[in-house]
């Protein structure tokens, strides 16, 4: 067994909403693929339309910054659904000396772009 990632547990899986909506997030498996940690998720709100932005915390400092060598289904502008994964890599960004437990946390809000274009196309000139 790998001793960097030994420990793996979820924490807690928090939204931060301004308005009631019906979301959530479950994550659905939780894997190790040799040294990266591999969460599958799936993403629910009753408007299929609505974007989020994802990010995954540790407890190794107390979640108050997002990991930073994460890929897959995160970061801004994920869509609703299932069958949703994000990669940890997690030696990478811990370092080969790291042997102790981590939770994890995934922690997101409804993401609303700064500007829309809409409608964009219907000014170019012909």
């Amino acid at each position: 067994m790998n001793p960097y990632i030994r420990n793996i547990s979820i924490c807690c899986l928090s939204f931060l909403f301004t308005e009631a909506f019906a979301q959530e997030v479950n994550i659905t498996k939780l894997e190790r693929n040799g040294s990266n940690v591999i969460v599958h998720y799936e993403l629910i709100d009753e408007d299929r339309d609505r974007r989020y932005s994802l990010h995954l915390y540790s407890s190794l400092d107390n979640y108050v910054q997002p990991l930073k060598l994460v890929d897959g289904d995160i970061g801004i502008d994920i869509a609703v659904g299932a069958n949703k994964k994000a990669i940890w890599w997690a030696e990478e960004e811990l370092g080969q000396d790291f042997n102790g437990g981590v939770s994890l946390e995934l922690q997101g809000t409804i993401y609303i772009p700064f500007i829309a274009m809409d409608g964009f196309e219907d000014y170019r000139g012909a």
